[in-house]
C-alpha cells in the first residue's frame, strides 16, 4: 500500500513524497535526469573527499583538511578507509574502492599502539570491514573483521558481562568500567554478523546478552534507561536520559536487531517498543513560543532539559523506519513532527547548515531557557523558531539526511549545496565552526571526520536514488551507516 503526505512548509521542496519503504519507486523532483545529475554531484563530492584522503593523510585515520595532514585518532588503523569501504562500492567507485582494500590488508590490529574505543571501533572498523565484505565478497575484508572481532569481543570479560569503554590487544582496560548506554548497546548488529559470516554463535552471544541484561532494568519510566551504567557491578550511575549524545543508538540497535533477525516479537522488539511509548509521552513537546515545533528532549534528575542535539535528528528516521516494521502509524506522525524542526534546524541558519544544538522554551520547566540573558537576536530566534542556537558548530554530521532518507528518500539536494558551499576546502571538506557565520575562510575547523564519507554522503546518494537500491525491506543500516543484509529467518 502506498500511503502519500504533503509538506508543504519545508524548504527542500519535498513535495508530496510516496512512502512504501519496501517497492515503491519515490517520486523524484524534477524527474529522473535531476535525481541522476544529484547522485553524479555527491560521487563527485565523495570522490574528492577520498582522492584528498589518499593524498595528503593516506595510512592515518583521518585527514586534516586544512593543512593537509593526517592524524591517528583511532589508533593508526586507517580508519577513513574502512569507514569508506561499502560507500566507495555502492557509488560504483571501484578504483577508489580497490585503493581502500589495499590500505586495509596493511593494517595489524595486533600492533595498535594504546587503548581502543570499543564503541568507535565496533561500528566504524568492524561495522565498516563486515558490510563491504557481504557487498563485494573480498575474502580479506573477514579475515581483518575477525582480527579486530577477536579483540573487541574481550571487552565483555566484566563479571556482568556488560562490555567496558576500551580494550586493547591484551584484553579489557581495567580502568574503563564506568560506561554509557550507546557504548554497551550498539554492538549488536556488527557480531550477530561476525557470528553468521565465520559460524561462531559465540559473538553474538555475548553481544545480545546485553540486552537482557538492560531489559531486567527498573527505571522510573518503562524503557528509558540513564545513560551512565558500571559495566563491573551493572549498577547506574545517575538518572540522565537522552536520545542524543551517549543514549542514542541504544534505542536504535533495538529495533535495527529485531529487523536484522526478523523478529519482530523479540525480546529488542518488546524493548523498542517499550522505550519509544515512554518518549512519546515524556520526551517529545512542543515549544512554547512557537507550538507547532516540536523537539526531542532530555530529562535529568526528573526535570526535562529543553535543548535539542543535532545527534537526535536521527530518531524520525528511527520511528519511520519502525513504524514500518512494527506497524504502528502513531510513530510515523510523531517522526513527521520532529523531521520538520530537525529541516528548520537548517533552513534557518546563515549557511544552510544545521547546529550541534539548540535549546528550546518549554513551560516552567527547573531548567528551562534564561530569556532574560538572550541578546536581541536571540531573542528574535525564539520568538520566530522556538529554539535558540546553544552550540553554532556544523561537524558534517549526517543524522537529518538519514532521517530524510527514511521519511522521503527524495530530496536533500539543498543540504548538499550548502555542504559544497560553505565546508569545501582547497583539499577536501571541513566542519565549521559556526552555522550562522558566513565567514567561510576563518569558520573551518580542519578536521574531516571519517563518518562523512561513511554516513552524510551516503545517505546524500541514497535520498536521490531509487528506493530499489538498497532497499529498506533487504538492507539494516548500523549507526555508521554500513548496510547489512537482514537475515532470513530458518
Amino acid at each position: 500500500m502506498r500511503t502519500v503526505f504533503c509538506f508543504g512548509l519545508l524548504a527542500l521542496a519535498l513535495g508530496t513524497v510516496g512512502l512504501d519503504f519496501a517497492n515503491a519507486a519515490v517520486a523524484q523532483p524534477g524527474g529522473p535526469a535531476t535525481a541522476q545529475s544529484r547522485r553524479d554531484a555527491v560521487r563527485e563530492t565523495t570522490r574528492r573527499a577520498w582522492q584528498a584522503y589518499v593524498n595528503y593523510a593516506e595510512g592515518y585515520d583521518e585527514l586534516q583538511p586544512l593543512t593537509g595532514s593526517g592524524i591517528n585518532n583511532f589508533g593508526g588503523v586507517v580508519v577513513t578507509a574502512i569507514d569508506s569501504l561499502d560507500t566507495l562500492w555502492m557509488m560504483d567507485l571501484k578504483r577508489e574502492f580497490k585503493q581502500a582494500v589495499d590500505m586495509v590488508r596493511g593494517v595489524n590490529f595486533q600492533r595498535v599502539s594504546g587503548d581502543m574505543s570499543f564503541f568507535e571501533t565496533g561500528i566504524r572498523v568492524l561495522g565498516g570491514l563486515l558490510s563491504a565484505y557481504e557487498l563485494s565478497g573480498e575474502s580479506v575484508l573477514l579475515t581483518k573483521a575477525t582480527e579486530i572481532g577477536n579483540i573487541l569481543i574481550k571487552a565483555f570479560d566484566t563479571p556482568t558481562g556488560l562490555p567496558v569503554a576500551r580494550v586493547n590487544a591484551r584484553g579489557p582496560v581495567a580502568d574503563s568500567v564506568n560506561v554509557v548506554l550507546a557504548e554497551i548497546g550498539s554492538n549488536q548488529l556488527e557480531f550477530a554478523k561476525l557470528s553468521e559470516f565465520t559460524g561462531n554463535a559465540t559473538y553474538q552471544e555475548k553481544s545480545v546478552r546485553v540486552f537482557d541484561i538492560l531489559s531486567r532494568v527498573r527505571t522510573r519510566e518503562a524503557g528509558l534507561i540513564p545513560v551512565h551504567l558500571n559495566a563491573q557491578t551493572g549498577q547506574l550511575n545517575g538518572d540522565y536520559i537522552t536520545f542524543g549524545a551517549l543514549g542514542d543508538s541504544y534505542y536504535e540497535y533495538l529495533l535495527k536487531y529485531a529487523i536484522l533477525t526478523g523478529q519482530r516479537d523479540g525480546l529488542a522488539g518488546r524493548m523498542y517498543t517499550t522505550a519509544i511509548n515512554s518518549m512519546k509521552l515524556s520526551l517529545v513537546v512542543n515549544s512554547s513560543s512557537r507550538p507547532d515545533r516540536y523537539f526531542l528532549a532530555a530529562r535529568s534528575n526528573g526535570n526535562l532539559e529543553p535543548t535539542m542535539q543535532h545527534l537526535t535528528c536521527f530518531a524520525p528516521g528511527m520511528l519511520s523506519l519502525g513504524s514500518q516494521f512494527l506497524g504502528n502509524n502513531d510513530d510515523f506522525v510523531v517522526a513527521q513532527r520532529l523531521m520538520q524542526s530537525c529541516i528548520a534546524f537548517y533552513r534557518e541558519s546563515q549557511t544552510g547548515l544545521g547546529p550541534e544544538a539548540v535549546r528550546f522554551d518549554y513551560g516552567d520547566s527547573a531548567s528551562a531557557l534564561d530569556t532574560d540573558s538572550l541578546d536581541l537576536s536571540q531573542s528574535a530566534s525564539l520568538a520566530r523558531n522556538g529554539y535558540v542556537v546553544s552550540s553554532p558548530s556544523y561537524i558534517l554530521r549526517p543524522e537529518t539526511i538519514e532521517s530524510l532518507m527514511y521519511l522521503y528518500r527524495t530530496t536533500g539536494d539543498t543540504i548538499h549545496q550548502a555542504i559544497e558551499k560553505h565546508t569545501r576546502t582547497n583539499l577536501a571538506y571541513s566542519s565549521i565552526k559556526d552555522v550562522n557565520s558566513n565567514n567561510d575562510k576563518d569558520n573551518h575547523r580542519n578536521d574531516m571526520p571519517s563518518f562523512f564519507l561513511a554516513e552524510t554522503l551516503k545517505y546524500l546518494y541514497l535520498l536521490f536514488s531509487d528506493s530499489k537500491f538498497y532497499p529498506l525491506n533487504e538492507y539494516v543500516f548500523n549507526t555508521e551507516a554500513h548496510p547489512f543484509r537482514i537475515q532470513k529467518r530458518m
